[in-house]
């Protein structure tokens, strides 16, 4: 192995320590209050580092969000992918979207940003990117859903949103857990 592999999997690493360090802190004080100097510290590394690897606050949060929400949406989507009954899609992705989240909390304000995010969301591009990671999703389901598909992924991602917010906020596992179960049983009466 030569140097210029080692120096990639180094800037690799350090860039990825970035995006980690970020995460913490755009979560705890959200995209306005955190600044490169924040970062810089969590990741235990100097501003001028930061900068090297992203040009800005923004163009840094917007590689988070982006990477975070391919990531969910391609897993969300492998856990579907091989059932056909969308009752079993509809639990399975319940059953996905609390394991995804139940140690990765923080990341919830990413994904799912509850007014503590950035006016990033209302970015035109980033918005476009997002939905071309999520519409696989909703294709998959639609078709299964047919005419139902709106009103029911409506119904759905209010309770994944609803659902996300308690978990963010700190709400025990067990409680959510049961509040899954509840919402399942739910859906079994109206997917009949």
């Amino acid at each position: 192995m030569g140097i210029k592999e080692r120096k990639e999997r180094e800037r690799a690493a350090r860039k990825q320590a970035i995006l980690q360090a970020a995460v913490k802190v755009f979560s705890q004080k959200g995209y306005d209050r955190t600044n490169m100097e924040e970062i810089a510290e969590k990741a235990e590394l100097s501003k001028g580092i930061i900068y090297y690897y992203f040009a800005s606050k923004e163009e840094l949060f917007k590689e988070l969000v982006l990477k975070e929400t391919i990531t969910y949406y391609q897993r969300a989507l492998e856990t579907i992918y091989p059932l056909n009954d969308y009752r079993e899609i509809l639990s399975a992705l319940l059953d996905f979207h609390f394991q995804y989240f139940v140690n990765r909390r923080e990341l919830l304000n990413l994904i799912f940003p509850f007014g503590k995010s950035s006016p990033i969301f209302l970015d035109t591009e980033m918005n476009r990117q997002v939905e071309a990671v999520r519409q696989p999703l909703s294709e998959k389901i639609n078709q299964l859903l047919g005419e139902k598909a709106i009103s029911l992924l409506d119904l759905f991602w209010s309770f994944i949103i609803g659902f996300s917010i308690k978990m963010a906020q700190g709400r025990e596992t067990a409680k959510l857990q049961e509040e899954i179960q509840v919402f399942k049983e739910m859906l079994k009466g109206v997917l009949k």
